[in-house]
């Protein structure tokens, strides 16, 4: 490990070195052109060069990403007998929710707090087996509030880009350090969809979304950590294996369509839906969707689980415009073991009280725009 780690930062030199090589050597011919057409293609070419030494030293220079509240984890090569499954969706960062319209405000403080507390409770759970505990972070769609009703309600795409990207790659930070293996799985949601493309529900090409950029730079940010690995289907679902068993993920939009946010979860529908899918080849032995922004467990007759996911952010504008004024907030963490995809199952509630916490920006920092760093 060391001897790789001494020669991705003589790697990282030698491109350096190249670079400033580069730039001066463009500065010269800059200095010796008389052509003015060349003059000014070339000043662009040594402006470009010199940013990109500067941004190079503050990437290499930062990105080392353990964060500070746990001791880092090497990858372990050993089997793991514990999954820990943390389900993220329904976020919908940078809302922008005005107490003064809503019951409860939501914006940078009270997004990052509340997503710190989610983490800090995975990071914490059974630790007396984090040896042998692997963590399956499970990202599913709705992680920005996008633009679908009001193009005004929340933060530009721009804020709402930065911001989810800013927090997932804190949250991932966090969980690495604090679990030997950790693998993030991730699917758009309805919210996260670019109208450009699809204005309505997206029946074709899901994976074209807002959502899905954000996910490809939470990947190539988390890139350095050895024992993390971040997986982005192009299909509007993904399936993995928990030991002997297979879990499937969607949000909940499309695919299984699972009830209206807030209001219905039609367990018949959903059965129906469910059987549909192992009637194939392939059997499923728990789906897990969001969208509906509650959290339930249903032991489905033919024998699958069935879970939905709540939200983090309270009640916005549209909800209560339809009588909607209270949520129960919080997601999903549960247990996989030989022989079971879903054991010991915990509902990690978030509410208003968080939102007082500070402690909680220890391991989510609030992004407040483009002056924003990692830790």
């Amino acid at each position: 490990m060391a001897r790789a780690r001494s020669e991705k930062v003589t790697g990282e030199a030698a491109v350096m070195d190249f670079l400033r090589a580069r730039a001066a050597s463009e500065k010269e011919q800059f200095q010796a052109l008389k052509n003015r057409t060349a003059s000014t293609s070339m000043a662009r070419e040594h402006v470009f060069f010199d940013s990109l030494d500067g941004v190079l030293k503050d990437v290499f220079g930062k990105l080392k990403l353990p964060h500070a509240g746990y001791a880092a984890k090497k990858l372990q090569k050993k089997p793991m007998d514990r999954i820990v499954n943390l389900a993220i969706s329904d976020t919908h960062f940078h809302s922008m929710l005005d107490p003064r319209e809503v019951p409860l405000a939501y914006g940078p403080q009270e997004e990052a707090r509340r997503l710190g507390k989610i983490i800090t409770d995975a990071c914490e759970y059974k630790s007396q087996y984090r040896a042998n505990t692997e963590c399956f972070l499970h990202i599913f769609g709705d992680i920005i509030e996008g633009c679908l009703h009001d193009p005004r309600e929340a933060a530009t795409m721009t804020e709402q880009f930065g911001a989810a990207t800013y927090y997932l790659i804190q949250a991932i930070q966090a969980l690495s350090a604090a679990f030997p293996k950790v693998s993030v799985r991730c699917v758009p949601g309805n919210h996260g969809r670019n109208k450009q493309r699809h204005k309505d529900r997206a029946t074709s090409q899901k994976w074209d979304s807002f959502e899905n950029m954000i996910y490809q730079a939470v990947k190539f940010a988390v890139a350095s950590l050895p024992n993390v690995t971040v997986e982005i289907p192009y299909t509007p679902y993904y399936t993995y294996k928990a030991f002997d068993k297979t879990g499937f993920v969607t949000h909940g939009d499309t695919v299984i369509d699972a009830g209206f946010p807030s209001e219905t979860i039609n367990i018949k529908k959903i059965r129906n839906q469910i059987n549909e899918w192992n009637a194939g080849d392939a059997t499923y032995d728990l789906f897990l969707v969001g969208h509906v922004h509650t959290g339930s467990i249903v032991h489905i007759p033919s024998g699958p689980v069935f879970m939905s996911n709540s939200c983090l952010v309270p009640p916005n504008g549209y909800a209560v415009s339809s009588g909607r004024s209270h949520t129960k907030c919080g997601q999903w963490l549960w247990e996989s073991v030989p022989g079971h995809i879903s054991g010991d199952a915990r509902f990690l509630d978030v509410n208003e009280t968080h939102d007082k916490d500070k402690s909680f920006e220890k391991v989510i920092r609030p992004y407040h725009g483009f002056e924003s760093t990692l830790p």
